[in-house]
């Protein structure tokens, strides 16, 4: 009688083979987490850029047509940009963009006719938030004393530990002749 051949794999073969693809599994599952994770933090350095941009577009908007200009820096507090602004009805508004207690860049409107305030933060600070030298103004002046182009730089960073973080910066030609106050 001849021996019965074997029909299948031993313990041994499978207890192996289970092993290989557990760490074949594992290496594959590594990389996908990778992956993934790297699409999340560009998604999330996307939109801290575009929120830098769209900050920076609404401040060159209001340099350009700002008709006073005042800019406070000191090496304790955060830059602050005064501007007085025309409005739609023939009036002005003046409008101050500095630091919030939150960290983020904060837009202040003051009609002085009928004395209304509003106040907005710009940006989420679920995306990141701006420290005290994220957001700089610097001047630079005509042969007359006036302004002749305003540098903005803004950035939006993920947290304190950030150092590159989302950047804008801008140069601004104002559409009227502005005295630095």
């Amino acid at each position: 009688m001849k021996g019965k051949e074997q029909a299948g794999f031993s313990l041994v073969e499978l207890i192996v083979g289970i092993a290989l693809m557990m760490m074949v599994m594992a290496s594959v599952s590594g990389v996908f987490t990778h992956f993934v994770m790297r699409g999340v933090r560009s998604a999330d350095l996307n939109d801290r850029q575009d929120e830098s941009r769209w900050v920076v577009s609404m401040i060159s908007r209001d340099i350009r047509n700002a008709i006073s200009y005042k800019v406070t820096t000191s090496p304790t507090s955060p830059t602050s940009l005064q501007l007085t602004v025309p409005n739609s009805i023939g009036g002005t508004v003046s409008v101050t963009y500095n630091a919030s207690a939150a960290g983020l860049l904060q837009r202040t409107m003051l009609d002085p006719s009928t004395g209304d305030v509003a106040v907005s933060l710009l940006g989420n600070a679920n995306h990141g938030t701006a420290g005290n030298n994220d957001f700089t103004i610097n001047t630079s002046l005509s042969d007359k004393g006036k302004v002749a182009q305003v540098d903005v730089f803004y950035r939006v960073k993920q947290n304190a530990a950030d150092n590159v973080g989302a950047t804008t910066r801008a140069t601004i030609y104002p559409l009227n002749d502005l005295t630095p106050q």
